[in-house]
């Protein structure tokens, strides 16, 4: 009773709550990492670290609600995989401002952003798994590789 006296909508509203307070997590790591970073490679590793420091810091239980959304529950909720897009795409959103201020062509920015967002989602999914930060060490060295300014 008390999870609908707070979220009157249930489960969903809840996992849109969610939704949002893992966005507005995503974000400010990106801004921690902008805020550590003067190119666009330090900012990867800075960003990179921001997420591999709190995989580790919560004995690698934590990771994206978002995405485990996204493969959860979407397919069955219109409502939920828009929420769940929009949030990556936000986030993508967010990075490839990042890259063009930091020198990338604003023509490539955007799927750039999207590359680094997808590549990085995979690598918190496999560290969890692996209960190590070693994937996201590696997709940010392939990431760092590929974009050089």
């Amino acid at each position: 009773g008390s999870v609908y006296f707070h979220f009157p909508d249930g489960k969903q509203q809840l996992a849109l709550d969610v939704i949002a307070s893992a966005v507005e997590t995503l974000l400010e790591w990106t801004g921690n990492a902008e805020a550590k970073s003067s190119g666009v490679n330090d900012f990867v590793v800075a960003l990179t670290k921001e997420m591999a420091d709190f995989l580790e810091d919560s004995g690698f239980d934590e990771g994206c609600p978002i995405a485990a959304i996204a493969i959860e529950t979407s397919p069955r909720s219109e409502v939920l995989r828009t929420a769940t897009s929009e949030a990556f795409q936000t986030w993508a959103q967010r990075i490839a401002d990042i890259l063009v201020a930091r020198g990338v062509d604003a023509r490539t920015a955007p799927s750039r952003a999207t590359a680094i967002t997808a590549a990085l989602q995979g690598a918190v999914v496999i560290s969890k798994a692996d209960r190590s930060r070693y994937a996201l060490d590696m997709v940010c060295d392939l990431i760092v590789r590929g974009l050089p300014v």
